[in-house]
């Protein structure tokens, strides 16, 4: 009777991709200007509206249609950001803690418990320049013409003197070398 073989399985696990829910169509099919949009930006824009609704005494114009395309083109920029902004897993309280964080510390950072403060820069006056001396104008002579060179006559290369064909062929490679 054989014996069984214990195997060992291993098993890994990535985390899920989320995928977003979409929101691009109305009840009746047709297409949502500008969308699709995210579930989260429709609720931003949904929370942005209500605001601008019941803040319109503070910013309006006195002309209704303005008011109207002004508040529009403000909910709708800012359902537009939210769906750039990047989706991660983190948890929402820790990004708002973090964010705190990053404005409220001091622009410059802080070194051992202090803040830090950077020094203003120096001002340092121009640096004057001195009135360059008059020169006087120099002649310039006129170029020498150049000479023409004969060219040296050169005697007629013969065919070179044939060189032993006898010895080893370093000598040969030396005889070579030597008659030249």
């Amino acid at each position: 009777m054989p014996t069984p073989v214990a195997t060992e399985v291993g098993r890994f696990y990535t985390r899920a991709r989320r995928v977003k829910k979409m929101l691009g169509r109305l009840h009746d099919g047709s297409k949502i200007w500008g969308g699709p949009y995210t579930l989260t930006q429709a609720g931003v824009g949904v929370v942005s509206g209500f605001a601008i609704l019941n803040t319109n005494w503070l910013w309006t114009t006195g002309m209704a249609i303005v008011d109207i395309i002004l508040g529009g083109l403000v909910v709708w920029g800012l359902a537009w950001f939210t769906g750039r902004l990047p989706s991660t897993n983190r948890n929402p309280a820790l990004v708002m803690v973090d964010a705190s964080g990053a404005v409220f510390r001091p622009a410059t950072g802080s070194y051992r418990g202090e803040s830090l403060s950077i020094r203003e820069p120096r001002t340092r006056p121009a640096p004057r320049s001195l009135p360059r001396p008059e020169t006087e104008a120099i002649e310039i002579a006129e170029p020498i013409p150049p000479t023409p060179v004969e060219p040296e006559s050169q005697a007629p290369v013969g065919p070179p003197d044939p060189l032993p064909m006898s010895g080893s062929a370093v000598q040969r490679l030396l005889a070579q070398v030597n008659t030249k």
